[in-house]
């Protein structure tokens, strides 16, 4: 079951069962007038991510096509086409699509990304890649910001079959550490850009001020702490993620910011994590091997991140409630979050507070009150790690 079995499965694809298949999803989604808003690309030690993110309904379809076996074998690159019908390419993504477009296939993989007119008006992902070092896998996904996210995974087939899944597990349990771990900090924005403003108040600098906050209690408890910036700097999420994956024997990953709504009245604390069932699998071509070995490291840090999300939630209620009596509980929830797709380990993002309510943002600007957040943080990390 090597390279033989992949390209077997992969001609099987390119049936005309499968064809009649992609046209009628390309039928089905006459009129459903979609955009390319956004592109990142996280860099992981296990796996590669190219995501895309869409205004509309898109519809991400495999174009199956035939396949030379004799050059796969001889070790030529595996070409795959998928197509989203009626797509357009927002002004926003065409420097991240020149930039993708604009670098050579040096790596195992890569992907172009073009605008065509015919024979239907849309965009083609033209993916390339190596099947015997890399899995490839193409997944849908609704983004925490209410947009529809097209993600292509590439996954190191030889790494991920070193992994050993259990002692992995291990190593995020606070006994097996012989100093306490990492705890890797982001400060939610940054730099260009603010988060919510308005005009007075700035969200990058609530979050940083927050998020220092922790790192100092933290340090005093023992813990080692790697922050992804400690100042007001300008950084891509692809550079954030590359940070992320630099900081020494990291245990966990938490993203700190505030929250702001249309509505002045909205207030309270929410946390979000992610789960399986946000991710929709529709391609998945791989190693056997290597696909259970990922759907076992999922399942762990799945599980995890949601443990932490809990204990961060809960002590961050109880001690938000010293100044604040009638804080909203907005529970955990399960969302999309670009900086938590990018990360490999137990990651949650905390919403601290809504700076758009009157009466909330005036208790987030004080010291006081930050504290007290702050302490809720480094408990639920204590408690985390104490619990797995």
């Amino acid at each position: 079951m090597g390279l033989k079995w992949l390209v077997a499965c992969l001609v099987v694809l390119s049936t005309s069962s499968a064809l009649a298949h992609m046209e009628h999803h390309v039928s089905g989604s006459m009129g459903r007038e979609c955009a390319l808003t956004k592109v990142f690309q996280h860099e992981g030690k296990l796996s590669s991510k190219a995501v895309f993110l869409f205004s509309g309904n898109p519809v991400c379809t495999y174009i199956p096509r035939e396949l030379d076996e004799e050059k796969i074998a001889n070790g030529e690159p595996l070409k795959l086409v998928f197509f989203v019908p009626h797509a357009t390419i927002k002004k926003e993504s065409k420097s991240a699509i020149a930039r993708l477009n604009n670098e050579t296939c040096t790596q195992d993989y890569c992907i172009k990304v073009n605008q065509v007119t015919t024979p239907v008006k849309g965009i083609q992902f033209t993916v390339s890649y190596y099947p015997q070092l890399h899995g490839f896998e193409y997944q849908s996904f609704k983004s925490i910001t209410g947009d529809e996210g097209v993600v292509f995974n590439f996954h190191n087939q030889s790494l991920l079959q070193q992994v050993n899944v259990k002692a992995s597990t291990e190593r995020i349990r606070r006994t097996a550490f012989t100093e306490l771990p990492t705890v890797i900090l982001d400060f939610g924005h940054g730099g260009d850009d603010h988060g919510f403003t308005n005009g007075v108040l700035l969200e990058k600098e609530m979050n940083r001020q927050i998020g220092q906050k922790v790192a100092k209690l933290l340090k005093k408890k023992g813990y080692q702490v790697c922050l992804v910036r400690e100042g007001d700097e300008s950084l891509a999420l692809d550079e954030r993620t590359a940070r992320i994956h630099a900081c020494k024997n990291a245990g966990i990953l938490i993203s700190i910011h505030t929250n702001a709504a249309a509505r002045a009245e909205a207030s309270g604390i929410e946390t979000f994590c992610h789960i399986p069932d946000m991710f929709t699998t529709h391609y998945q071509q791989a190693n056997k091997d290597t696909i259970g070995i990922l759907q076992e490291i999922d399942s762990v840090v799945f599980e995890q991140s949601m443990q932490l999300a809990q204990a961060v939630h809960k002590n961050v209620l109880e001690t938000a409630k010293i100044k604040n009596t009638s804080v909203v509980d907005r529970k955990v929830k399960h969302k999309v979050a670009q900086l938590l797709l990018g990360s490999e380990m137990p990651s949650i993002l905390v919403e601290l507070g809504f700076l758009t309510n009157q009466e909330e943002a005036l208790l987030l600007q004080k010291s006081s009150y930050q504290k007290d957040l702050a302490l809720g943080i480094c408990k639920g990390v204590d408690a985390f790690f104490n619990m797995v």
